[in-house]
């Protein structure tokens, strides 16, 4: 029985060649977007979870009670205090961002920024094995060092590396203590060297003990399931080792190592390597509407087949074949259908791999046991949801219909649907005109808000602006100076200056400021940018009260201090110019002399926060150099010369300012740009979808179209009937669009402080754009059924 079942499938593949084919194709489609999404997915969510004790380790977060703001680092004096008063703790680990740094062993010299220091446990909480080295005692001095396999053959080749000394900025000698394995991909913690916490102490011991400075990341692990204690015991743990005010203010809250990555999106002060739990929600939601969309298109096609395949089911009937031997035909053949388009996906999902893992900066590949499952999920949901329907049509057809030729108007209702039925078809054509709009309409506002980002006022002028990175030694202001002094002379140089925190990095200090002779309780929390002079006149900030610091010296403007708009609101002033604020330099008094206006310093996602300006001589982190227009790349080659001369130990590097600000966006471009590509799809399998169900029902009608023609009807009667058939349809599929795309976009931007207003534009001229095709297709076929010859349409009926 399975041989004739068999082999009647593949005869009737064979037999309807162009039907077969768009049925394949339209289920690979939808089967290559569910795979590459759910490899996706599965990369994303595996995250963190090769270290073994994953379960049970958290990394600490801060919590401001006031605005919901919530913060990765920590002072490192709260580790020992947490493991004292909670004996859940088995074991803390700080982490500290080095930030980039010059290396050099010998002759080698690159520059490196992924560097961490960590305590000497931190290999008794998470795993990352050793190649050569004792895990226990590898960071248990200051100056001691792992580096990774890779980072070890860059440097050393082959040579055994433990007990070299490497030198970082030129004036720290650390010693290599171990090798370990390269850390995995799918690591939220991503570093080519680690040192000992401790050298922290060689530097200033005062950051290691004091908690006004928060810089470390502190993660934890537990004995069992009792970590809730510490997030619900916070306010007594910060009132005993902090204060009543802290206290109440602030709240402890513990985030498991594998939620890092993908929910930890709106955290500040963050070293985690983060994706998007909604962009993996959003995908994934758009490739299965494809793949349903490529069902119904199944269901259409197979359905509108019956007249072709009438006459042999009528036959295998009078032979003897019951019901449910027609319907189980039909069904393995959705079958058959399913497992040759999804070894055709897979093909797919093989070719764009490589392309999609250059594009993303990721290793994805396809997983034999992933395949396998889904697999078997595919030709599990796919015949029932494709299949189960036109079997169960086809195998209702009577032979008495058959010989008749009337098997249309018994059996085809059931498809096509009185005008006055919210028919199957009806239903197919509903959801596939709600996919099109949706997805339409928001890519087509996707797009809008990242074009208002590219075109927004940054409240500074971007262009024409080179950023250097000063390596951090004692040569740091020489440099400046020298680069200063050559920029002056140079032709193509406006101007130079330089700033420990510049744009789009935000900041990186914070300090509760309040003006002269208010109490505590009226602190602000403000973004504190150490600057050069002349930075604010560099970067082009517009004034709105008083001036730019005065003189150029950082002596002359040392207690002097520049706000933002937003500052001066917080601070509740109209005109601050002459009012004194203290907090930066302990109860000494600052003075400021101007405002300036609101400036992006960090991502579109954040809010405007109150920033003070203050000069500082150690503010030379980053040499800002503004040339003149349309000279940036022969500025450049002046630049690196003249910094070969005067830092022959150090690599030139350099970044333009406005490429640095759409670097912020490059994620959310790259996603736009993925989900226009799904979005493509979905248009064009819905419009073709819909197209072939119109031309299905009108085909279905002929007979009708052609009495209508013998009794005077024109073509435009003949267009408004049918109109009056789907406009009803097309109506409720917009009222239902409209909001849900209104919702998923609204939703997106909430993650944008500063967003495009949605207008009703959109959804009018999509939704008009919609009808109008709807409208012609049902013109256009009607008119070629009005161009039959009458004679030749009756007898073919």
């Amino acid at each position: 029985m399975f041989k004739n079942i068999l082999k009647v499938t593949i005869n009737s593949l064979l037999k309807h060649k162009s039907a077969t084919l768009i049925k394949i194709l339209g289920l690979s489609i939808g089967l290559t977007c569910c795979l590459i999404i759910s490899i996706y997915a599965i990369d994303e969510f595996k995250y963190d979870k090769f270290h073994q004790k994953h379960e049970r380790i958290f990394r600490l977060l801060t919590v401001d009670k006031r605005n919901g703001e919530i913060s990765a680092d920590q002072p490192a004096v709260m580790l020992q205090h947490l493991i004292n008063e909670y004996p859940e703790i088995k074991e803390g680990t700080r982490i500290f961002s080095w930030g980039k740094s010059s290396v050099k062993y010998q002759d080698k010299l690159f520059l490196e920024r992924r560097i961490f220091l960590a305590d000497s446990n931190i290999f008794k909480i998470f795993d990352f094995p050793f190649i050569i080295g004792d895990p226990i005692n590898a960071l248990n001095t200051p100056y001691s060092l792992v580096i990774t396999e890779s980072t070890a053959k860059k440097y050393f080749g082959n040579k055994n590396p433990v007990g070299e000394v490497m030198l970082f900025d030129n004036n720290q000698i650390f010693t290599v203590k171990g090798v370990i394995k390269d850390v995995p991909v799918n690591s939220h913690l991503m570093f080519d060297f680690l040192g000992s916490f401790s050298s922290l102490s060689k530097v200033d011991n005062n950051i290691l003990t004091s908690w006004n400075y928060s810089f470390s990341y502190i993660y934890l692990l537990f004995n069992n399931n009792s970590y809730s204690q510490v997030s619900e015991k916070s306010e007594g743990f910060l009132k005993k080792y902090r204060n009543e005010r802290i206290s109440k203010i602030i709240n402890l809250k513990l985030e498991q190592l594998s939620s890092i990555h993908l929910k930890s999106y709106d955290t500040k002060s963050d070293i985690a390597i983060k994706g998007s739990i909604k962009f993996i929600y959003a995908f994934s939601t758009i490739a299965i509407l494809i793949l349903i969309i490529a069902c119904f298109n199944f269901t259409t096609l197979s359905t509108a087949q019956t007249r072709l395949r009438a006459k042999e089911i009528g036959v295998r009937k009078v032979v003897g074949a019951n019901q449910t031997n027609i319907f189980f035909q039909f069904m393995f053949e959705t079958v058959m259908f399913t497992a040759i388009s999804f070894s055709l996906a897979v093909m797919l999902s093989l070719f764009i791999l490589p392309y999609l893992n250059v594009y993303l900066d990721k290793q994805l590949s396809l997983n034999f046991s992933i395949l396998a499952v889904l697999f078997i999920i595919s030709l599990i949901v796919i015949p029932l949801f494709a299949g189960f329907y036109p079997a169960f049509i086809l195998s209702r057809l009577k032979p008495i219909f058959i010989i008749k030729g009337d098997f249309d108007t018994q059996i085809l209702k059931s498809v096509i649907g009185k005008s006055n039925n919210f028919s199957f078809r009806n239903i197919v054509v509903l959801i596939q005109i709600v996919f099109a709009i949706v997805a339409l309409i928001s890519t087509i506002l996707i797009y809008k808000q990242l074009k208002y980002i590219d075109r927004i006022n940054m409240g500074f002028d971007k262009e024409n602006l080179i950023v250097i990175e000063n390596p951090n030694d004692d040569q740091m202001q020489s440099r400046y100076d020298a680069l200063h002094q050559f920029g002056m002379s140079s032709t193509n140089i406006e101007s130079v200056s330089a700033a420990y925190d510049i744009p789009p990095k935000g900041a990186s200090s914070y300090y509760k400021l309040r003006l002269e002779g208010k109490s505590k309780e009226e602190d602000i929390q403000m973004a504190a940018i150490a600057v050069d002079p002349g930075f604010l006149n560099t970067i082009k900030c517009s004034f709105i009260f008083g001036n730019n610091f005065v003189g150029n010296s950082s002596t002359s403007n040392s207690m002097q201090v520049i706000i933002n708009e937003s500052a001066m609101r917080s601070l509740n002033l109209s005109n601050p110019i002459g009012e004194k604020i203290i907090g930066l330099d302990g109860a000494n008094p600052f003075v400021i002399s101007g405002v300036i206006k609101n400036i992006y310093y960090s991502s579109l996602r954040d809010k405007v926060e109150p920033m003070v300006f203050y000069v500082q001589p150690w503010a030379n982190a980053y040499i800002v150099i503004k040339t003149k227009t349309n000279i940036v790349k022969p500025t450049i080659e002046e630049l690196k010369k003249n910094w070969e001369q005067i830092a022959p130990n150090h690599i030139f590097q350099y970044s333009l300012m406005n490429q640095n600000i759409e670097s912020v966006y490059i994620q959310d471009q790259k996603a736009a740009f993925l989900f226009s590509i799904f979005t493509f799809l979905t248009i064009s399998l819905s419009v073709f979808g819909v197209i072939g169900l119109i031309s299905f029902t009108i085909e279905s009608s002929i007979k009708e179209i052609v009495l209508r023609k013998i009794f005077g009807a024109s073509i435009l009667n003949v267009n408004l009937i049918f109109y009056k058939k789907l406009i009803g349809v097309v109506l409720i599929s917009i009222l239902i669009s409209s909001p849900l795309s209104y919702y998923i976009v609204e939703s997106w931007l909430q993650e944008f402080s500063y967003k495009v207003n949605i207008t009703f534009v959109p959804f009018l001229l999509i939704s008009g754009a919609i009808i109008v095709l709807i409208f012609a297709c049902i013109s256009l076929l009607i008119y070629r059924g009005n161009k039959l010859n009458i004679i030749h349409a009756l007898k073919q009926l």
